[in-house]
């Protein structure tokens, strides 16, 4: 796996290596690219206005779409968000996961990254890297890497092109080609869930985990 940026050389590369250079860049407000098992996702440390600001600028979405986040553990989607009894059996079920699930948020914060509503969007990615990066870190934006209304690439090469008039505030995670289909959305906010989205899991495999549960 290589680790890099618009300018990477092979000094670079080999400094890289370690994870604690993403952490520091990112605290320092900055965003990172890093894969999950369905696509790479453009991350930014939720808690920072600014940076979320960033993340909307660069993939020059309207600001009024929200923006899902990724977490370590199911535990600390309970810190953010009210998990409703629905909500944890299919997070029991599914997560870590390409799974993402719709709650009323806890805090009257985030709402620069909620566009401006009660409810967020937040998954537990299954893959060892963001997993990795996101317990060390905390939570991050997880949205697709792409700019707005465009297909998400499936490589950092492509990417760091569309990206390119931010490279500045910009480093990259490559764990090669990512080819795999977007999560599936579930709303989870009533005591009806409701599929937004259907993607890697089917309705219906979410429609038999309620029901037996």
């Amino acid at each position: 796996m290589i680790l890099l940026n618009q300018t990477t050389n092979m000094e670079e590369i080999n400094e890289m290596q370690n994870l604690d250079v993403f952490i520091k860049w990112i605290h320092q407000g900055n965003l990172v690219v890093y894969p999950t098992e369905t696509l790479y996702a453009l991350g930014a440390d939720i808690w920072n206005k600014e940076a979320v600001d960033t993340v909307y600028i660069v993939k020059q979405r309207p600001r009024n779409q929200p923006l899902s986040i990724a977490v370590s553990s199911l535990s600390e989607v309970e810190d953010i968000a009210d998990v409703t009894s629905s909500a944890m059996v299919l997070a029991q079920r599914f997560l870590p996961g390409p799974l993402t699930v719709v709650l009323q948020k806890r805090t009257e914060n985030l709402a620069y990254l909620t566009g401006g509503g009660t409810a967020i969007a937040i998954r537990v990615p299954n893959h060892p890297l963001a997993l990795s990066l996101l317990s060390m870190c905390g939570p991050l934006t997880c949205t697709s890497a792409n700019l707005h209304q465009t297909l998400p690439p499936s490589s950092i090469i492509e990417i760091a092109k569309d990206f390119s008039s931010h490279a500045s505030q910009l480093k990259y995670i490559d764990a090669g080609l990512l080819k795999g289909t977007p999560s599936t959305i579930v709303d989870c906010t009533t005591s009806s869930p409701k599929v937004l989205r259907e993607g890697a899991i089917s309705t219906q495999a979410i429609r038999d985990a309620l029901t037996y549960e």
